[in-house]
């Protein structure tokens, strides 16, 4: 399983804007942000050391934080994908969350990372979000 310090920002470069770092606690709803990419929140806004229940609605963030604890319930990592509203604008999307620990036993931490685009005319903008791949660490 990947450690947190295994996450390196400068490595990431430019995507960086477009990913986000929770560290876990129990209940997972007192998880907070770390890190949050600008291009996943409203100009302005700043969720770090946030509790993950502060996330934004009508936000790409918004969709996948849901899953947060799924991946770390199950030691997985999952991909999403899907059409959505983000920032007032209709976007597809994919949306990765992956578990990190230090000593491959405790979740620390979960990096979101996500890409996404407007829709074009003839795209299919009723797809909801939906899993479609999961990596198990056991």
């Amino acid at each position: 399983m990947p450690r947190l310090n295994d996450v390196d920002p400068w490595l990431i470069g430019d995507d960086w804007a477009n990913c986000a770092l929770i560290s876990v606690r129990q209940p997972h709803a007192q998880s907070v942000f770390t890190v949050v990419g600008d291009k996943l929140l409203p100009m302005g806004t700043a969720l770090v050391h946030e509790p993950i229940s502060k996330c934004p609605a009508k936000t790409l963030l918004a969709l996948i934080v849901p899953y947060f604890g799924q991946a770390v319930d199950v030691r997985a990592c999952l991909m999403l994908e899907g059409a959505a509203d983000h920032l007032d604008r209709p976007i597809l999307y994919r949306g990765l969350l992956l578990p990190l620990s230090d000593d491959d036993k405790r979740i620390d931490a979960v990096l979101i990372a996500a890409n996404f685009g407007d829709i074009r005319k003839g795209e299919d903008n009723g797809a909801v979000t939906r899993l479609v791949w999961s990596h198990s660490f056991g």
